[in-house]
């Protein structure tokens, strides 16, 4: 005589199995279903304008939760303009425990006068699954000059 489980069992299993495991994937306290997840504290940079060459810090608080980060945690910087060819990659840098982050980058030499931004990967926001139709990104704005301020 065997015993086979009821067809529902299985799919139970795992339904609970992928919730468990996107509980354990999040870098936040798992949300409930239909609720914002923790997001990391906003982006700042300073200076808000800078030249090709120079330095400019970028920076965030903690979580505004009671999330954390493994130790080794770190994000990954992408300097870009909408009207220039190529992203330049910045490397990876550190991040602290509670969320909060601070680094100092290049403004690259080949940097065009305008507008640009710092993509910054590897946080929550990364972790938008909602067909890219609205997900945001850990992005930061800033003014390249070529020419000095006078």
């Amino acid at each position: 005589m065997s015993f086979k489980l009821p067809r529902s069992i299985p799919q139970l299993l795992m339904v609970s199995l992928y919730l468990g495991m996107l509980g354990a994937l999040s870098a936040c306290a798992t949300p409930l279903l239909g609720s914002t997840p923790c997001l990391p504290a906003p982006l700042q940079i300073s200076p808000t304008t800078a030249a090709p060459g120079s330095q400019a810090t970028i920076s965030s608080g903690p979580f505004p939760c009671k999330a954390s980060y493994p130790s080794g945690k770190t994000y990954h910087l992408i300097f870009g303009r909408q009207d220039q060819v190529g992203p330049t990659d910045l490397g990876d840098r550190p991040v602290n425990h509670d969320g909060s982050f601070r680094a100092t980058i290049t403004i690259p030499e080949a940097a065009l006068s305008g507008q640009a931004y710092i993509v910054v990967q590897g946080s929550t926001f990364d972790l938008c699954n909602d067909g890219g139709a609205s997900c945001a990104s850990y992005v930061v704005g800033l003014t390249v000059v070529t020419t000095p301020n006078t």
